[in-house]
């Protein structure tokens, strides 16, 4: 009985996420698979990377290689902007 009693309570203190779970949007389940799997991409680049010393490169290599099939406008990208100076 002790186990039911703990999935009830379960249940109860999760309703509102476990109603949410089920809401469709344009005929399919809302799902944070995608998020998660951007997420792994993100833990992947830090892992292979050894670290980042610079955020902004860190970010541009993520963006790029997340967004790799987006679309882009022909506004040209100020390298230098992004670029850090480094050690002399």
């Amino acid at each position: 009985m002790v186990g039911l009693q703990k999935l009830g309570n379960t249940l109860e203190s999760w309703k509102k996420e476990i109603i949410n779970s089920f809401i469709k949007y344009d005929n399919r389940k809302l799902s944070n698979g995608p998020i998660e799997g951007r997420n792994k991409y993100i833990h992947i680049i830090l892992e292979l990377a050894n670290g980042y010393s610079n955020f902004k490169r860190f970010r541009n290599r993520a963006m790029y290689i997340l967004n790799r099939l987006e679309t882009y406008n022909e506004k040209i990208l100020d390298v230098f902007s992004v670029r850090g100076k480094g050690k002399e």
